[in-house]
This record gives C-alpha cells, sequence and structure tokens, in this order.
C-alpha cells in the first residue's frame, strides 16, 4: 500500500520503499538503501522513522539538478531568506542573536553529504525497482554525511515557527508550506510609516536643541520607551486608545513614579501625538478625554524658614555654599548651576534662560543683579550629581530642606513684601512689558531694575538680618 506525501512522494509499505515522480523529478530508494547511503542501520523500516532520511536525500539530488541547470539550490535560497529576515529584524530593531546563528550554520554547511553527479570508476549497483541510480548511491558511499538539521530546508520566519511546528508534527511541512508560511508573515513596516522611527526622530530633535549637558531629553526617551512598550512597532496610523489606556495605566502604576512624574509623562506623549497629528494628517481624538488628564499637585510647598536660611549660610562651604547663594540669589536648579558659563556674566548681572525651559519654543531670558556674596564663590563646570548629591549631604547633615525649597522662598518673599511682578521676574516667567521677538522675550531695563530693588531687599533680610517691612501679624494675615 503506498501513502502519498505532498511534496515528498509516496512509501510502498509492502515495500518499504520511497519514491517520487514529478515532471522535475524521478527518484526512489528503499529503507535499506537509506540505510547503507547514511550509514545508519537502525533507520526504522516504518514510514515516520524513515521520512527525515528520505527528505535528505531528495533534497540532495533536487540539490544537484539546481546545480546542473544552473538555478539557486535550496541551501542557497535558506541562506538568502535569513539574510533577508535580518535585514527586516534590523530595521524593526528585533534581536538577530538567533537568526545570525542559523545563517551561520547554513553558510558553513556544504550543499549536502551526498553527492550526485558523475564520478571516475564508480561502481553500478541497480536499484530494486529497475531504475539506475547506482552512481548517485555509489557516490554517496564515498562522501561522509554532514547531518545538518534542516540546512537544505527553506529557513522559516521566526514568527511562524510556531505554525510550521505543527504542521511538521502532522507531516504536512514541506517547501510549499514553507513559503506559503513565509508568504503570510508580517511584513517589516516602511519607514515613513514606522511609529519607532517616528520616536527616535523625535528625541534626536528634543536632544539636537538641548543646551550642552541638559538632561532633559533623556526623560522624554524614558516616557515614550514606556509608551512603545506598550504599542510595539506598529505603524503611526495604528495607534488606537487601547494603546493610551495601557499607557496611561503603566504610567500610574509604574514604582517610584509620583503624580508629577505622571503628570509629565501624558504630557510628553500627548505633545508627541500631537505633532504625529501634523506631520501625518491623522486625529488621535483620544488623548483629549478628560479621563486621562493628570493634573499636578502642588500640595503645601517646603520652604526655609529665615533661621534656616541663616544656618545654611554659616555651615555651607565650596560646592554646598555656590548651590546655596545660586538658589537663593536668583532661584536656580541643578541644571541652571551646571550649564553656568561666565560669559554668562557681565557687570555683577547674570543673563540666560533657565535650564529647565531651553527646549520650549519661547524663551525668556532673565537678568538677576548678583550679590557680591555670589559672585565670590562663582565657579563652573559642576555637574548635576555632584551637585545634588553634595547638597544632599550638607542638608541632611543639618536637618534643611530641599535644594529647591530656596526659590520657592524667595519667590514667597519678594511677593509678600515687594509685589507679585516682581516675583515673576525672579522666577523667570513671561511677564507683561517683556520684549523681543515671537521665540526670546528679554527683560526690559525697567523690569531688571525692579528685580534688582527686589534682590537688595531679600539679601538684607537673609544676610543682614534686617527685619521684614511686613510685621507677623500682617503676613499671616496675608
Amino acid at each position: 500500500m503506498e501513502v502519498a506525501i505532498h511534496g515528498n512522494g509516496t512509501f510502498d509499505h509492502d515495500k518499504k520503499q520511497w519514491k517520487v515522480r514529478t515532471k522535475e523529478v524521478r527518484l526512489s530508494a528503499t529503507v535499506a538503501q537509506l540505510r547503507t547511503v547514511f550509514k545508519k542501520p537502525d533507520i526504522p523500516a516504518s514510514e515516520d522513522g524513515s521520512r527525515p532520511y528520505w527528505r535528505k536525500y531528495l533534497t540532495a539530488y533536487k540539490n544537484f539538478l539546481a546545480r546542473q541547470h544552473g538555478k539557486t539550490s535550496p541551501l542557497q535560497e535558506r541562506i538568502a531568506s535569513l539574510e533577508g529576515f535580518i535585514e527586516n529584524f534590523r530595521l524593526q530593531g528585533r534581536d538577530t542573536t538567533q537568526l545570525e546563528a542559523e545563517l551561520a550554520e547554513a553558510r558553513a554547511t556544504p550543499e549536502h553529504g551526498i553527492v550526485f553527479g558523475p564520478r571516475p570508476a564508480t561502481p553500478v549497483v541497480p536499484t530494486s525497482n529497475g531504475i539506475d541510480h547506482a552512481k548517485e548511491l555509489a557516490e554517496a558511499l564515498a562522501d561522509p554525511v554532514v547531518d545538518v538539521h534542516h540546512a537544505d530546508a527553506p529557513a522559516i520566519h521566526p514568527d511562524m515557527r510556531e505554525h510550521a511546528a505543527l504542521l511538521d508534527a502532522t507531516g504536512d511541512l514541506n517547501d510549499f508550506t514553507a513559503r506559503f508560511l513565509n508568504g503570510i508573515a508580517p511584513k517589516p513596516i516602511p519607514k515613513a510609516e514606522s511609529l519607532k522611527v517616528e520616536v527616535e526622530a523625535y528625541i534626536a530633535r528634543k536632544k539636537a536643541k538641548a543646551k550642552p549637558k541638559s538632561k532633559g531629553w533623556m526623560a522624554v526617551r524614558q516616557f515614550l520607551n514606556l509608551f512603545l512598550e506598550q504599542t510595539g512597532d506598529i505603524r503611526t496610523a495604528d495607534i488606537t486608545v487601547q494603546h493610551y489606556r495601557d499607557f496611561y495605566k503603566a504610567v500610574t502604576t509604574r514604582p517610584g513614579w509620583g503624580k508629577r512624574n505622571w503628570s509629565n509623562a501624558m504630557q510628553c506623549v500627548n505633545s508627541f501625538l500631537e505633532r504625529m497629528e501634523c506631520d501625518h494628517d491623522l486625529r488621535f481624538g483620544f488623548r483629549h478625554n478628560p479621563d486621562y488628564k493628570i493634573g499636578r499637585t502642588e500640595g503645601q510647598k517646603k520652604q526655609y524658614s529665615i533661621e534656616e536660611v541663616r544656618t545654611a549660610l554659616q555651615h555651607a562651604t565650596g560646592m554646598n555654599r555656590l548651590s546655596l547663594l545660586m538658589g537663593l540669589n536668583t532661584g536656580a536648579y541643578w541644571g541652571d548651576i551646571e550649564t553656568l558659563k561666565s560669559e554668562d556674566i557681565e557687570d555683577g548681572y547674570l543673563t540666560g534662560p533657565r535650564e529647565k525651559n531651553s527646549e520650549k519654543d519661547v524663551q525668556v531670558i532673565g537678568t538677576w543683579y548678583l550679590w557680591p556674596e555670589t559672585e565670590a564663590v562663582l565657579a563652573y563646570g559642576y555637574t548635576h550629581w555632584q551637585l545634588q548629591d553634595g547638597y544632599k549631604k550638607f542638608r541632611d547633615e543639618h536637618g534643611l530642606p530641599e535644594h529647591k525649597a530656596l526659590r520657592k522662598t524667595v519667590a514667597q518673599l519678594i511677593h509678600d513684601d515687594i509685589g507679585d511682578t516682581e516675583a515673576r521676574l525672579y522666577r523667570c516667567e513671561g511677564v507683561p512689558g517683556v520684549h523681543g521677538n515671537n521665540y526670546v522675550k528679554n527683560f526690559t531695563e525697567a523690569q531688571i531694575a525692579k528685580l534688582e530693588v527686589a534682590l537688595k531687599y531679600v539679601r538684607g533680610v537673609l544676610l543682614e538680618g534686617k527685619p521684614r517691612k511686613l510685621a507677623e501679624d500682617q503676613l499671616k494675615a496675608k
């Protein structure tokens, strides 16, 4: 009885013989002959047991025919398909380690250990069914068989290998089904449509606009990478509300993140999606849903008391004194001090934008009068982490609030005793009257003078111990 195996010929259970009859191939071999060819006397006489060896034998013969007719052999086809998979995976940013190992194995494999073709002085061994394949069998005995699993089979796309395993288990995996699976495998996304490519381009623009040593763009990368974890590398047009919901959940459940981090992350992704809408003529209406908006909780702002400021001034030295006085005098944070340059100082004034606002489309350029005590400790080249770590140890040692509370303390003092306009100038916020083009706003001479008066008042209260303009009961009433 013969059993048809699609693409592999038939197996005669009575004769224990495989044979194939197609327009291109006419070949047969008994199990006994396969045992001789592969030097494996234990090849089972059953259909399932002998099938792998028949496939190797049949593939070797097809390789021979391909070489005879100048065609690409199955092994070369496998190599080409693996190279294509690797190129596509690299475009998608996927791991290629396994594919590269398979490619190296295929390149190191000879066409097959069974060699078909003329050789001198080969014995004649007729086959049992009368068809003469003596040369093929004899030459197979002369050359060792290189047994590399599936070396001559078409490479299966990694995303389709689970399906291929099911077909292989039922004996239905062959050249035709392998090519069919590869044909329906996911195709690489064109660069012009790839969300990952757009994310990288967006981050690159943020980085290019950032000041030297600025780390703000790194937060953008962190937020957008988290968004990509929810979407995968899809087409930009395929972003859905479910991706947005998954991102919202990932943000609000991320360990160590507070409400400010949540708000920054959602704002970052919303800004990115807004630009994608403009660039690709899309609309992501879900980003306007108020259910996903996270406001920042300001809470009770921690401030220094006058006594704590004087304690800090009494003990701070070196780098910590620079951090302290820059925080009080100009409201500087770590990024402002890190990016400070000597050319920013002229005739006792510091001029420049806040570092955290350096990437905004519209920048306000502030000008602060410097106290003599601040000018005396000016230094350059400290990193963000040196400044932050040094001051943290200092404030922990003396029981002081965090560094950013210095700015809040002085801003509140100016607001209460001088006025809201001066407090906003101190914070380098846009106020009516600043001048410049649409992208850069500079303080006017009058505004610089107003802020100088306020800063001299603050110096008198905090550094010289002068009394405040308002009595304690008046401050409480405010």
